[in-house]
């Protein structure tokens, strides 16, 4: 009897890996694919501020600033810092429109 169990519990075990062989999604990885196919979408950072900025933001922006240098990072960030006493109509109108949008906030602020 237990000879029967052993070889039943065998021929489950060697079932179950059997199946698992045939349930392999794919031969490349998502991730790989992800990496070669998909276009690259940064992230936009933003540091709106009003004239100098404080010395706290300035050691955390020299982070972001050395995260965005494509020779020596791979992050996926654009980061700007913008002294919102300096937009005007000539300005980019995406700043211009940052500006406008957050007049009304105090800064220091950070936009994503």
């Amino acid at each position: 009897m237990s000879r029967r169990i052993t070889l039943a519990a065998a021929a489950v075990a060697l079932c179950w890996a059997f199946a698992a062989a045939l349930c392999e999604a794919c031969e490349n990885p998502v991730w790989e694919y992800a990496m070669l196919n998909w276009r690259q979408h940064p992230h936009r950072v933003f540091y709106l501020h009003e004239g100098a900025e404080k010395p706290g933001d300035a050691a955390v922006n020299r982070r972001l600033e050395k995260a965005t240098d494509a020779d020596t990072s791979h992050a996926n960030l654009l980061f700007r810092r913008l002294d919102v006493t300096q937009i005007d109509g000539s300005s980019p109108r995406e700043f211009q429109a940052l500006a406008k949008r957050y007049a009304a906030l105090p800064c220091p602020r950070m936009w994503c």
